[in-house]
This record gives C-alpha cells, sequence and structure tokens, in this order.
C-alpha cells in the first residue's frame, strides 16, 4: 500500500511539471529548427569597388593595461582604419600609455579623447563624432578580436539595408567557475538565440557592446538623431546610464534598418572572473534588457517582426515556468517522495546535457560544472523576475566607482523633474 500511494505521488508530481516541460522543449526546438534557416548569402566585393573603411570606438575606464593593450594590437591587427580611444581624464597612465604607444601609429590612424563626462554613454558619443569612417566599430575596452574578424563582418554590408552585424561572443580562456558560466550563457547566445531571430526575422535583439558593427548612416543621419536619444534616454523620467548597446540597436531596428551576425567572426572577452561581479552584472544588463523590451513594445515597432516579438514575449514568461520545477522538487522533498525528486535531478541533467551538448562536444572537461550551471539557471530565473520588480533601479555597479555613480544619480534626479 506505501508503494501505491509513493507512485501516486510521484505522478501527481511529475504530470503536471511534464505538461510544462513539453512546452518549453518545444520553444527550444521552435529555436534549434528555426536557426537552421538562418544561412547568409554573402557577396564578394568587386575588385574596383571602393573599399568602405572602418573606425573603431573604445571608452576606457579602469581598463587592465596588460588586457587593454592585447586587445589594442589584435584591433590594429584586423587592419581598422582608425581607433578613437576615448579615455577618462582620471586614468592618467592610460592617456600616457596610449600617447606614448600609439600615437603617429604606422599602421592605424589613431585618435585620443580625453573626458571628465562619467559614463560610457557620453563617452561613446564623443567618439562616434569624431569618427571618419564608413562603417563604425564600437568595442568595450577589454575585447580581444581574432586575427580575421574585419574580413568576415565587412561583406554583411554589402547589402544596402544592413545598419549592424554582429559578431561571435566567447569568454578568454575561461579558469573560473564564473567564466565558464558566462561562456554558456554565450554560446547558447550565439548557436541558438541569434540565428533563431535572424533565419526567422533578419533582426537580432541586442548588438553587443562587446564588438557591434554599425554603417555610419544607421548612427548618424539628417533624418533621425541617434547620437540624442542614445545621450538622452529616460524609462519614467529617470535617465538610464547604461545598456547603450541595446537602446542602439532598437534605435536603428525601429528606423527600418536590419541586422546581420558573422558566426565565424570570433571576439573573446575575459568575463569576470569572480561570481559576485558575475552575478551582479547579470542583474544590471537583465534590467536594461525589461526596460528596453518594454519600450518595444510601447512604440509598437517591435510587432513588424514577429519573432523578435514572440522571443521576447517567451522569455518574460520563461523564469516563472522554470521556478515550478525547483518548487515541485522542494514539495517532493518535504512529502518524501523520494522517486519523484530522484527522476527530477536525473531529468535536469540529462535535458541540460542534450541542449548543450554541442558545447560539451567542444569542453569535455567542463562537463563537471553541468550541476552548477543547472543551479545558476534557477538562481537566474529567480534574478529575472527580482529584475524586473525593480526595474526602476540602475547602477553601473562593475565599472563605476560609488562616487561617481551617485554624482550620475543626482544629475538625472534634477533632469527627471525638470522635464
Amino acid at each position: 500500500m506505501s508503494h501505491l500511494k509513493e507512485i501516486l505521488q510521484t505522478l501527481l508530481v511529475l504530470v503536471p511539471l511534464s505538461i510544462f516541460g513539453l512546452w518549453r522543449w518545444s520553444m527550444w526546438l521552435t529555436r534549434k529548427i528555426g536557426g537552421l534557416f538562418y544561412c547568409p548569402v554573402i557577396k564578394l566585393r568587386p575588385k574596383d569597388q571602393r573599399r568602405p573603411t572602418v573606425s573603431l570606438v573604445v571608452p576606457v575606464y579602469n581598463e587592465d593595461p596588460i588586457v587593454f593593450a592585447l586587445a589594442m594590437e589584435t584591433w590594429i591587427k584586423n587592419g581598422v582604419d582608425e581607433i578613437v580611444a576615448v579615455i577618462d581624464s582620471s586614468n592618467v597612465s592610460h592617456i600616457v600609455n596610449f600617447e606614448r604607444q600609439y600615437k603617429n601609429h604606422p599602421k592605424v590612424k589613431t585618435r585620443l579623447i580625453v573626458t571628465k563626462k562619467p559614463g560610457k554613454r557620453p563617452a561613446l558619443v564623443d567618439g562616434i563624432l569624431q569618427t571618419s569612417g564608413d562603417i563604425i566599430v564600437l568595442v568595450d575596452s577589454d575585447t580581444i578580436w581574432a586575427d580575421d574578424v574585419k574580413e568576415k563582418v565587412l561583406p554583411f554590408f554589402i547589402q544596402k539595408n544592413i545598419g549592424g552585424v554582429s559578431a561571435q561572443q566567447r569568454i578568454f580562456k575561461p579558469k573560473t567557475i564564473a567564466q565558464i558560466l558566462f561562456d554558456i550563457v554565450l554560446w547558447t547566445r550565439y548557436n541558438e538565440e541569434l540565428p533563431f531571430l535572424l533565419g526567422a526575422g533578419h533582426v537580432v535583439n541586442t548588438l553587443s557592446g562587446r564588438t557591434a558593427f554599425y554603417r555610419r548612416e544607421a548612427l548618424i543621419n539628417d533624418k533621425h538623431d541617434n547620437i540624442h536619444h542614445l545621450t538622452h534616454e529616460f524609462y519614467f523620467r529617470s535617465r538610464c546610464i547604461s545598456g547603450d548597446d541595446k537602446r542602439l540597436t532598437h534605435l536603428i531596428m525601429e528606423q527600418g534598418w536590419l541586422t546581420a551576425y558573422a558566426r565565424n567572426a570570433i571576439v573573446y572577452t575575459p568575463g569576470m572572473k569572480d561570481m559576485k561581479s558575475f552575478l551582479k552584472q547579470r542583474l544590471r544588463w537583465t534590467r536594461n534588457s525589461w526596460r528596453a523590451d518594454t519600450r518595444a513594445f510601447q512604440r509598437g515597432w517591435i510587432i513588424r517582426h514577429p519573432a523578435l516579438a514572440f522571443f521576447n514575449l517567451d522569455r518574460f514568461l520563461q523564469p516563472f515556468f522554470m521556478l515550478i520545477s525547483p518548487i515541485i522538487f522542494a514539495i517532493a522533498l518535504y512529502q518524501h517522495a523520494w522517486i519523484a525528486a530522484v527522476i527530477l535531478v536525473i531529468w535536469w541533467c540529462v535535458s541540460r546535457t542534450i541542449r548543450f551538448f554541442g558545447y560539451f562536444r567542444k569542453n569535455p572537461r567542463r562537463l563537471i560544472y553541468l550541476p552548477v550551471y543547472i543551479i545558476f539557471s534557477y538562481y537566474n530565473a529567480l534574478m529575472k523576475i527580482y529584475a524586473w520588480s525593480t526595474i526602476l533601479e540602475q547602477g553601473w555597479i562593475t565599472r563605476w566607482d560609488a562616487k561617481r555613480l551617485a554624482s550620475v544619480k543626482r544629475r538625472s534626479l534634477f533632469i527627471g523633474l525638470s522635464t
């Protein structure tokens, strides 16, 4: 009789969960199948046609000098025509080193802008306005390029309605748990999410700020003042101080530009080494995404891209449904339904192994981190709900010092009250 009772308890636990699981797996299969349709036809540029010039803009604030120097060398090796470095005035050593090493460089034109303005957005704007290239690349100061990034990205711009192109992004030699978790997240994004969005709808949700190539006319034109909209973005009367990459992406898509993804062009970022900084970074990015995505629906332009609208709606519901599984697991433990609890744990491991089979096939030694990723995925779901409930809170967290952040908050409050 006791065995029959345990079997009934197991069924009561697992049957409802299997229904939600079937829905989540159908969404995953939809992304995988949709991604198969992203097979861009890259045309070769005629030999007699002028090659576009490339200007690179990099804001620099408290960057590791060794990492920045390595990143600079990879950009130069790629053959960009111009590098505009916008360095914070407090970073004296960076300013001196840049002047010493890269002024009058034989392979690339360089320009140094020393700024006292706090924040990445003003630095990007100042840099963009000083560029002269046909293609403007916005990069983070710790982003390292493979040798052929520029050559693999530029052919996409032969198509006249392409306004921006993203490269594939990975973690540079991940060693810590935080870096490996981030590497898995990036693998999912660039091997599932972007191919699905582009295969089904010709747009991406974000051209990541680590490396984003833009057509000059998409950023600077007489019809739309994107520079102004980037600098003066407000959400419920509060100035937005981060999320510049998604803001620019949505601006150009709202104006009718399409985007692309150069799958074979790979750039690397060190990523946060410790879990505390990594989780704070995830929280900041999630709030940025919620703000941008809700505005996209509010303004209505996203409806012109059904795949993107579907993707964002599913992403909004996902954390709520994901938390059902650990809640049922806790109930199973409380009710001593051990069979159901064990089946759940086994299914978590098997299902994640299937979904990330491509990643672990290339990185078999990292399979031991699968349980950590499972825990992180459920934490991430809870964090997304928390981010939604605190969407009006802002903070750079990982790159700004507290003094400068407080200064920007005071300015934002004043501007918000006066608008």
